[in-house]
């Protein structure tokens, strides 16, 4: 199949929680798992409760007046998803005083915490996408870490043509996913969904 010029960037159509825009989020479009090379990253570091639901984490920090950012507790580098944080564990926080704020590392919570922040860990893989609905589908690539800005919605018929609004295509289902199921995550990697209204 032949790749479009041009896609939407799936960040068009990301709506956050009025709880999560008034406690602030991390845009930053580069990889947001911990630094473990730095010997600082551990001053003013904590462990969360085993099990701890992010929210429970996120709520806390937001009722002692301080700002939060969330990141992967991993070295995988990936994103979370600010729009499905009921999907993940937090496993560590680290304050930041200077801009009275806090760091929250979490994981997805089909995952354990790591013993320790920015531990390397196996590689989580793709699920396949084929023949879901392409709501169901943005949500599910965007909770695999996957960056909003990395992730593509074509047409499958018309595949040179700009999907202009992928949330109108919700129910759409998605045809051809690359990368592929089964394909390992990398923080660089660009995921293309070509979609239709029903898939030949």
């Amino acid at each position: 199949m032949k790749r479009p010029h041009y896609a939407t960037s799936v960040a068009l159509i990301i709506a956050f929680s009025a709880l999560i825009v008034a406690c602030g989020r991390n845009g930053n479009s580069e990889p947001n798992a911990a630094d473990s090379s730095s010997a600082s990253i551990y001053r003013g570091m904590r462990a969360e409760p085993s099990g701890e639901k992010l929210l429970t984490a996120m709520k806390d920090v937001a009722d002692s007046g301080e700002g939060f950012t969330l990141k992967d507790a991993t070295s995988l580098g990936r994103y979370v998803y600010h729009g499905q944080v009921g999907e993940y564990i937090a496993c560590f926080r680290k304050g930041v005083p200077k801009l009275q704020a806090v760091e929250i590392y979490a994981v997805p919570k089909a995952e354990s915490c790591p013993e320790r922040l920015g531990m390397r860990v196996q590689a989580s893989k793709l699920s396949s996408l084929v023949g879901q609905k392409l709501d169901a589908s943005l949500l599910a690539v965007l909770v695999a870490g996957y960056y909003p800005d990395h992730v593509k919605v074509f047409k499958a018929d018309a595949p040179e043509s700009q999907v202009a609004n992928p949330k109108s295509l919700a129910s759409w289902q998605v045809c051809v996913q690359e990368p592929r199921a089964g394909t390992e995550y990398v923080a660089s990697a660009k995921v293309r969904l070509y979609v239709a209204e029903k898939c030949p």
